[in-house]
């Protein structure tokens, strides 16, 4: 308390709290009433304060424990007033439309909450075959067995005039 002022009363979450006229120890997370007053003026006043120090945090579906992803990751977790910021190899992307990441490369997501509680994730995913590569790779190694096909068909039907 700045000098010339004393503490009348402290509350945390509406519990009785130590104090002493001068100071009260607001390191526990909760929402604070301090009550003080100007004892040359008899004016009271009430401080009203919330400590929030956890910081927020996701969950990333499809991470493993080493931080590695071999298929699509999915961030959730995201509160309604949270911020979400997701860095690409280092560059920044737009997350607006979804949560959901499928290229490949390295992550960073950090989501910061309203008091300034922060928490980053790093991860990477790495290259893997979706459902559309599964499907080229079938009809490019048809495609090779055809013309394959085709070439000892001809070699072995090969007539000399």
């Amino acid at each position: 308390m700045p000098e010339g002022f004393r503490i009348t009363d402290v509350k945390r979450d509406g519990e009785n709290v130590n104090w002493s006229r001068t100071y009260v120890d607001t390191s526990a997370e909760g929402r604070y009433l301090i009550t003080y007053e100007c004892p040359k003026t008899s004016v009271s006043y009430t401080l009203d304060v919330t400590v929030d120090t956890t910081p927020p945090e996701l969950v990333l579906l499809g991470v493993d424990e080493s931080g590695r992803a071999r298929g699509p990751v999915s961030i959730e977790g995201k509160g309604e007033r949270d911020t979400l910021t997701v860095t690409k190899n280092g560059e920044p992307m737009s997350m607006l439309l979804s949560y959901t990441l499928t290229q490949s490369g390295r992550y960073v997501a950090t989501i910061t909450d309203e008091a300034g509680n922060s928490n980053a994730y790093s991860f990477a995913i790495m290259v893997y075959l979706d459902k559309n590569s599964r499907i080229f790779v079938v009809m490019f190694l048809a495609a090779v067995a055809a013309v394959a096909g085709i070439f000892f068909y001809h070699r072995k039907h090969l007539r000399v005039r």
